[in-house]
């Protein structure tokens, strides 16, 4: 240690083994090894929004927060709004009344109903109801909507000709379905919940009363979805239906596999089905009123069957059993000789006698809508916009394209029928359904258009300050600064994104165009599509390598696999190769850290793509019912769940692969990570629990509970991912919150439990620089949702001094700032280019000024340099440097924990006009 006298002032002075003359210093017209990367800037940009045009400026770095900011912000959660104005996205259902003469739209995410002239397109009005409607139900004279309001538990009754609402009331749990009896009195409603089972509610509409509640098992309703796609709900499974005599309720369970029949007068269960084996998820009942048809949806192998059942004998048989991995709609076509059925291989016609498939279109897709025009002619099968078939002769006589999965409703007199987009173009047509001359006759937008329209998968720039934001609604890309939420840029797309991955350059992005086939490589500083290729298939996952010279796409068509190869290099971006993986049917898909191998999840298989080859290096069969697969941080790791609550993980060396099982019980793997040394591997399962297995010993060390209800949680999705030595679990949609847990195998614990408002999701962006998890909030509003989980920092001892550039230096200290074996890292910019310095670090603050001496040291007592950071100010003008808590030269007794306060400055020698040396402003850093 060695005491010096500075203006009177005593200090002590760490110095490390080596000394200040000893740190070799660069020459004059050369940067220091490892100086810092300047990120490309953002250019200035303008776009019009619905508001007028909005000015985008080039990115900079935010200003460091003060102190009173810095206490307000840390441990909380933020909404970063991307949109202004009233939108009216989430159209989930529409219905024509008034003999076909009013479209009525039901409006998820503005709690409305809108209506439309659907002769002209003309908006009517609108009408307010109770929180979510999810499902539109006409009153048999066509004149009054009942409306199934999910989030409120409620049903509203609308009069359409006077546009109010009549009465609204309570049912037992969350109303999915409302089906109204011909008597113009009662209606039954479907109501469900996922800890709590479901129910039919027989209702008098009329007096906004219950006449009786007839409890059932969970429904797995076909609005509930777990994470929304574009943040929106999508029909997707499960409905019930009425027999014409309104005497039955007819069920598919999609919950036990089962077929369920009711009395409506009695409640009385009058059948259940054998167990099936396949989940039925919806059902056609015929007009005479003879049988019903379900169809299912099947998660364990690529084949499938329709379900045939007597209503009279309640017999079942199965009909039009193939290799389909699903079945989503079905019709009942006059004359209740065949049915229509959409697979993943197209729209099937079945003759009801046989049950054998007659023909096959190639309209179709997993919920793909049909419905029968009022002559029952026609048909119109809806997937990417909608086709008309042709009955008689059983053929697409008019595509009209569009966006995934309308809605629709048919004219009940004329050849004439609206749609509503769920997903893209939150807008309302109608058209013509006459043959081969049907076409739109007219299209509206609903509400107000907006530029940055439900975020949906997010990516960060390296510096972890920017995040990219795929908005498939809109169709583009929304640019957003992490740390206040600045909108910086909206870069349009021609087709809907829910894939993208930044480039290690922080300036290319590379993007899924879903609709399109094919992805987009953007150039942020441009703001603009630089190339566009195809691909075989709908993109799935999007990565780019390490060294950011390759891209590489997951596509899929039907239950095929494919692998495209890219190089990219801007506007030449070429594709290098595809690999086709025939009935693989990938979960899921994840790079590896050092961008080798491709570790892909299937049903029963786990795929290893060698990148370098593009070939599958290896096929590792697993339990049926794989999870989520993730990768140790130095690739020679790649785990994945097996089956119901098994974790496996397969080890890559240069010469083999060796697999390991950790067998549990009960819930399923929701996520994982492996700890630093891969000698732990923690398992995240279904009732928030996390296990801990010894690599070595494959026995599993330590279970540590998450606090909060747990039985829900295995429906939900988790994000989980390791920051240094701890793990952090995201959970987002019920009881929200960021779970920190200490990695430390046998001794692992919880820390602590970071909760904030639920956010229905799909992804989240983990800015560990900044401490901070940002979510893409679809559900909640058009924006980001930035939760923090790290500690505080605050600007102390300003205005510094001006040194020779005629500025004063600036310090930034960035990181998650966790007392845990993470370094915090350091950027001092604005300093004298080829300049000599290094950084100081102190327990207390001061203010004193050196002898010779221009600047001010605002630490205090004990001081200690960091010389592992001296080094040379380069052309930039700029150090950094990572300070590892464990090595501070300090005294042996400091061990930072949480609480502890730490305080940084950076010193540089200068020529201002005279030989001497200046000091940035210090940092305060509160470590959590």
């Amino acid at each position: 240690m060695l005491a010096k006298s500075l203006t009177g002032i005593a200090v002590a002075v760490f110095l490390a083994s080596d000394s200040l003359s000893q740190v070799p210093l660069p020459s004059k017209d050369g940067a220091a090894p490892g100086s810092a990367v300047v990120q490309p800037l953002l250019a200035p940009r303008t776009f019009n929004s619905a508001s007028g045009p909005v000015h985008i400026l080039p990115y900079t770095a935010p200003a460091p927060t003060t102190s009173t900011q810095a206490s307000a912000a840390r441990g909380s959660t933020n909404f970063f709004p991307l949109a202004d104005g009233v939108e009216g996205d989430q159209p989930l259902d529409v219905v024509l009344a008034l003999n076909g003469a009013v479209a009525v739209v039901a409006l998820h995410d503005t709690d409305s109903l809108e209506f439309y002239d659907s002769s002209t397109g003309s908006r009517l009005g609108q009408v307010s109801v109770p929180d979510g409607p999810v499902d539109l139900e006409l009153s048999p004279d066509g004149g009054t909507v009942l409306v199934a309001c999910r989030l409120a538990g409620r049903v509203a009754v609308v009069d359409v000709a006077s546009r109010t609402l009549l009465r609204d009331f309570n049912v037992s749990r969350q109303p999915y379905q409302v089906s109204a009896l011909s008597d113009g009195v009662r209606a039954v409603v479907g109501c469900d919940s996922v800890v709590g089972g479901g129910a039919f509610d027989v209702i008098d509409w009329t007096a906004g009363a219950t006449i009786r509640s007839i409890a059932t098992p969970a429904h797995s309703p076909p609005v509930e979805q777990v994470a929304p796609w574009a943040g929106v709900l999508r029909p997707m499974f499960g409905e019930f239906a009425v027999t014409p005599d309104d005497r039955r309720i007819v069920m598919p369970s999609n919950f036990d596999r089962r077929i369920r029949i009711f009395d409506i007068v009695s409640g009385v269960q009058v059948f259940a089905s054998p167990r099936l084996s396949r989940n039925p998820v919806r059902v056609a009942i015929a007009p005479s009123g003879t049988f019903a048809v379900f169809s299912s949806v099947n998660f364990t192998a690529p084949t499938n069957e329709l379900t045939y059942i007597d209503l009279a004998t309640f017999q079942t048989r199965g009909m039009a059993n193939g290799a389909f991995f699903y079945f989503s709609d079905i019709a009942i076509l006059p004359g209740e000789q065949r049915i229509l059925a959409g697979s993943s291989a197209g729209t099937l016609e079945v003759d009801v006698a046989t049950g054998q498939i007659v023909s096959t279109l190639p309209a179709g897709d997993v919920i793909a809508e049909i419905a029968i025009t009022h002559d029952g002619a026609h048909a119109i099968v809806s997937r990417a916009g909608y086709s008309i078939v042709e009955l008689a002769t059983m053929t697409i006589v008019a595509d009209l394209p569009g966006a995934l999965f309308p809605r629709i409703a048919v004219h009940p007199s004329a050849d004439r029928a609206v749609a509503v987009y769920p997903i893209a173009h939150e807008r309302l047509e109608a058209s013509s359904t006459s043959g081969a001359a049907a076409m739109r006759t007219w299209t509206t937008d609903l509400g107000i258009p907006d530029e940055v329209d439900a975020p949906y998968a997010l990516a960060l720039t390296p510096d972890h300050r920017t995040v990219v934001a795929a908005c498939p609604v809109s169709r583009n890309l929304a640019v957003a600064d992490v740390a206040t939420g600045a909108l910086l840029d909206v870069i349009p797309l021609d087709g809907a994104s829910h894939a993208l991955a930044v480039s290690p350059n922080g300036r290319d992005v590379l993007v899924s165009l879903d609709e399109l086939d094919s992805v987009a490589l953007v150039d942020l500083q441009q703001g603009q599509v630089v190339a566009q290729l195809q691909v075989p298939g709908v993109p799935q996952d999007v990565f780019i390598t390490p060294d950011g010279a390759h891209g590489i796409v997951r596509s899929r068509i039907h239950a095929d696999d494919y692998v495209t190869f890219l190089n990219l290099a801007g506007a030449g971006t070429v594709a290098s190769g595809t690999l086709s993986i025939p009935a693989a049917y990938w979960f899921n898909s994840s790079l590896s850290p050092d961008g080798t191998t491709l570790g892909c999840v299937g049903y029963d298989r786990v795929f290893l793509v060698d990148i370098a080859t593009q070939s599958v290096r290896a096929i590792l069969p697993t339990a049926p019912g794989t999870g989520r697969g993730f990768w140790s941080s130095d690739s020679a790791h790649f785990g994945w769940g097996a089956g119901i609550s098994n974790l496996e993980v397969a080890t890559l060396s240069a010469g083999s692969i060796s697999t390991q099982i950790f067998t549990s019980a009960g819930n399923p793997t929701l996520g994982g990570a492996f700890d630093e040394a891969g000698a732990y591997v923690y398992q995240v399962i279904g009732g928030m629990k996390v296990r801990v297995y010894d690599m070595a010993t494959g026995q599993r060390v330590k279970t540590v509970q998450i606090p909060g209800n747990q039985g829900i949680f295995a429906y939900y999705p988790i994000w989980v991912q390791r920051i240094g030595d701890q793990l952090l679990v995201v959970r987002t949609e019920v009881n929200a919150a960021i779970v920190r847990i200490q990695m430390a195998g046998p001794a692992a614990e919880l820390l602590e439990q970071i909760s904030f408002a639920n956010e229905g999701t799909y992804g989240a962006a983990f800015a560990h620089q900044l401490g901070r998890v940002v979510l893409p909030a679809s559900t909640a509003g058009d924006g980001l949702r930035v939760i923090e989980y790290g500690g505080s920092s605050s600007v102390k001892c300003v205005p510094s001094a001006s040194n020779s550039t005629g500025f004063p230096g600036n310090l930034e200290v960035s990181g998650p700032l966790l007392a845990a074996d993470i370094p915090v890292h350091l950027d001092a910019t604005s300093l004298p280019p080829q300049s000599f310095g290094f950084f100081l670090v102190s327990r207390t603050e001061g203010s004193f000024q050196p002898a010779a001496s221009q600047g001010t040291i605002c630490l205090g007592n004990t001081i200690g340099r960091l010389l592992g950071s001296a080094a040379s100010t380069g052309l930039n003008g700029s150090l950094s440097y990572d300070v590892d808590l464990s090595m501070l030269p300090l005294p042996a007794s400091a061990v930072i924990l949480p609480g502890d306060t730490l305080y940084f400055q950076a010193w540089h020698r200068d020529q201002n006009p005279n030989v001497t040396s200046n000091l940035t402003h210090s940092v305060e850093v509160m470590f959590r």
